[in-house]
């Protein structure tokens, strides 16, 4: 099952830094070298930033997609929204995220579990919207990132995430899809922030850094989860 779903840059990588959790592109060089947690990155034989999948009941699990904030650059493991959350739900949470990764590879692979896992409860983090990837599928995922503003205008930033958003819309069936988006510098595209869809809880508010300076750590995580757990069909809490 879902034998394709996998990066293979990260295939059960071990390293200490990552993208612009580093001391060369991280955005506050005191806070770097400051910062109090020590921070390992292991990737399963999938290449998620994750335990090894159970191989049953994969549609009890919470399925979580996403870019780097849900990858949790810059946090320790279990500082991680995924990781809080199945703490704090006691289920058992899949992250499906990639550094850089943009709206269509999230729908990509959020469309591919709806197929094959069918899961009661999925949360889709969105990502920055002049995002793409190149159309050579005989590219790996890593390879056909496109992480800085080509031709495209904002127009074709509002066309790209409704694309995402309907096609996530129109083949949910019966699953239970929440969604959040990353914190936007750019106040021009806040409005793609506002939906009228159930469970679309917009923009995250940050309310601490990681180690980058750049993402998220435990508080806003365990703010985001605060937010997801009512939204979920079966809270099953301890």
């Amino acid at each position: 099952m879902l034998e394709k779903l996998m990066v293979d840059f990260y295939v059960n990588l071990k390293c200490e830094f990552s993208g612009l959790d580093t001391y060369e592109y991280c955005q506050n060089k005191k806070y770097f070298t400051n910062f109090p947690h020590k921070i390992d990155y292991v990737f399963n034989s999938r290449g998620f930033r994750d335990e090894e999948w159970p191989t049953e009941n994969l549609e009890n699990a919470i399925w979580c997609f996403g870019d780097s904030f849900t990858t949790g650059l810059g946090s320790p493991y279990d500082h991680m929204w995924t990781q809080v959350l199945q703490k704090k739900t006691n289920r058992r949470t899949i992250n499906i995220s990639m550094d850089g990764a943009s709206n269509s590879w999230i729908t990509r692979k959020a469309l591919s579990v709806f197929r094959e896992v069918k899961p009661k409860d999925v949360v889709i983090f969105w990502t920055y919207f002049h995002r793409r990837e190149v159309d050579d599928k005989m590219l790996s995922d890593i390879q056909r990132r496109l992480k800085v503003r080509g031709r495209e205008t904002l127009e074709d930033d509002i066309l790209n995430f409704e694309w995402c958003f309907n096609a996530i819309e129109n083949n949910k069936g019966d699953i239970n899809v929440i969604y959040l988006t990353v914190p936007y510098p750019m106040q021009e595209n806040k409005s793609l922030y506002t939906r009228d869809a159930k469970n679309f809880l917009g923009e995250v508010t940050v309310l601490d850094y990681a180690r980058d300076y750049h993402h998220f750590d435990i508080i806003t995580s365990n703010c985001i989860v605060d937010k997801i757990i009512p939204l979920l069909t079966n809270q099953n809490l301890p």
